[in-house]
């Protein structure tokens, strides 16, 4: 059995890993672009997505680390290897949940990097942000060369807090005083980068002359990021084939299966995916695919969305959308900016004539981190019954067995909260959507393949869910509708052909008409026929 490389899961630091010899996928050819781009770079990505590292990276390689870039793309065009000061302040670690803790933090962390270069702060005159511009002239004066700024995760210290609150006003003011000392000391200052989640207002934040280029959908840099397929085969070879042979499987299989659950992300007007890279990382060294990424905070806004009544994950992903919405400072009225920028959406369509972008869950992993929260929210407190039905409908599923799917599915459904339905008085196509909705999420969390409103020649089927050896097709209605009958359902998954796709792939096809009683909340009527 080969052995694969070492997994560098939670090391940010370029340095570290290259001395551990452990896995890395080389970005370095970004470098050059950026350089010739602009001065200022700012790079939104979701959490744990490799922002930190790669800006780990960029400081050994201002510092002149050569030793650590053997073998790598940019060590076959540099040839000075000049060493540059750096100023690498990581602020996910600054806090800022508590009046004045940010500038308390963010002072300890500047004299982390003061203290490298033998400097100390407490001779510096003012508040922090000015001896940040101190700083930054004192160690170009020092060293005869400008100063590399690289700002991680600047986002968190204003993220987590209430941005009605007194703090979220006071930790703003914080980083915009931070972001004028670039400015007031730009001479001093060689490049800078800044990353986070959010693009929250930059006039904010960032302005004057040093204004930041925002490269987060720039076409040009949609892999800077994240594993793509080509990388992830080139570079986990060893660990895709460990992988497969302790599963028993084939190395496409597993290949398929990693797809399936961490690929899908799409940051730009480019039609290129990527991987998830620390989701990918353990999963390969657990011989595992479960869901590893996640981010509570943003998950419960998620949740608390989509168990909205007008809030319909179909319609989510069936609108239009333009740049400004996917990068505006986001709102709970509407939350698709930040759902987008935190990695919970992504881009799925893009039309270049109407400059307008469609979205998606990436993958299975997210799918399932979301339902993980939202069935139990549905239902109530977790319990073990509700576990143990959600494996029952999984045995059915796969078995082929709708009797008794339909049955648990029933079982499911009367357990959800009264309150949760949409009102009477709400549209019949909204009740509906929000029927479509629970069924698909409980799906999801079986880890079936599930194709919600699958697209056609002529028309849409509301949900398909695959195995390897059925195909379930849903068309749902509702039972004061004038065609909520089983009549009905059959008459549109025949007439419009949504079985004919999946003729020759070998599975049973099964349609299921599912009526809805919106008087009851619960399964007023439900057939099936083979096709």
């Amino acid at each position: 059995m080969n052995v694969h490389p070492k997994y560098p899961i939670g090391m940010q630091s370029f340095s570290r890993l290259r001395e551990a010899g452990s896995l890395y996928i080389d970005k370095t050819e970004f470098f050059y672009k950026l350089f010739s781009l602009a001065k200022y770079i700012f790079l939104g990505r979701p959490r744990r997505f490799g922002k930190s590292l790669f800006l780990s990276t960029l400081e050994s390689y201002f510092k002149g680390e050569r030793e650590y870039f053997k073998g790598l793309k940019v060590a076959e065009r540099e040839t000075e290897w000049i060493k540059y000061p750096v100023i690498h302040l990581d602020m996910s670690s600054a806090g800022g949940a508590v009046s004045g803790s940010l500038r308390k933090n963010f002072q300890a962390l500047l004299q982390t990097c003061a203290s490298d270069y033998g400097e100390d702060l407490s001779a510096y005159p003012g508040d922090e942000s000015f001896k940040f511009g101190l700083l930054i002239k004192r160690l170009a004066e020092k060293t005869g060369q400008p100063v590399a700024v690289l700002i991680d995760e600047y986002d968190v210290p204003i993220h987590g807090v209430d941005p009605e609150s007194d703090i979220y006003r006071e930790n703003q003011s914080m980083l915009r005083e931070l972001f004028m000392q670039c400015k007031s000391y730009d001479a001093y200052i060689k490049f800078c980068m800044v990353t986070g989640v959010t693009r929250f207002n930059q006039m904010n934040l960032f302005s004057g002359p040093n204004n930041f280029k925002d490269i987060s959908m720039d076409e040009r840099f949609a892999t800077i990021c994240g594993f793509t397929h080509e990388e992830l085969t080139a570079y986990c070879r060893e660990g895709i084939e460990e992988f497969a042979s302790v599963m028993n499987v084939t190395t496409d299989s597993i290949l398929d299966s990693l797809t399936k659950y961490y690929d899908g992300y799409r940051f730009t007007a480019r039609d290129v995916k990527v991987f998830n890279p620390l989701s990918v990382m353990m999963s390969l060294s657990d011989y595992k695919l479960e869901a590893y990424w996640v981010s509570t905070g943003l998950t419960s806004v998620f949740v608390s969305q989509l168990m909205n009544p007008t809030f319909q994950l179909p319609e989510i992903t069936d609108t239009w959308y333009d740049s400004q919405s996917l990068t505006k400072i986001y709102d709970m009225e509407d939350p698709i900016s930040l759902m987008f920028q935190s990695g919970y959406l992504t881009i799925s369509e893009y039309d270049r004539e109407l400059d307008m972008y469609k979205m998606q869950v990436p993958n299975q992993e997210v799918m399932r981190s979301l339902t993980q929260d939202l069935i139990p929210a549905y239902m109530g407190k977790k319990e073990d019954s509700q576990n143990m039905q959600l494996v029952q409908l999984r045995l059915a599923l796969m078995r082929g067995d709708v009797d008794r799917l339909m049955d648990i599915l029933k079982t499911i459904l009367s357990r959800i909260a009264y309150h949760l339905f949409p009102k009477d008085s709400e549209p019949l196509i909204q009740k509906e959507h929000y029927y479509h909705t629970v069924v698909y999420l409980i799906f999801m969390m079986l880890r079936s393949n599930v194709l919600c409103e699958l697209a056609g020649s002529k028309g849409r089927s509301d949900l398909v869910a695959q195995t390897d050896r059925y195909v379930y097709i849903f068309e749902f209605k509702i039972d004061n509708a004038s065609d909520g009958n089983i009549a009905a359902a059959f008459r549109q998954i025949e007439e419009r052909g949504y079985a004919t796709r999946f003729k020759y792939t070998g599975r049973k096809i099964y349609g299921i008409a599912v009526i809805f009683s919106v008087e009851d909340h619960d399964i007023a009527d439900w057939a099936m026929r083979e096709y």
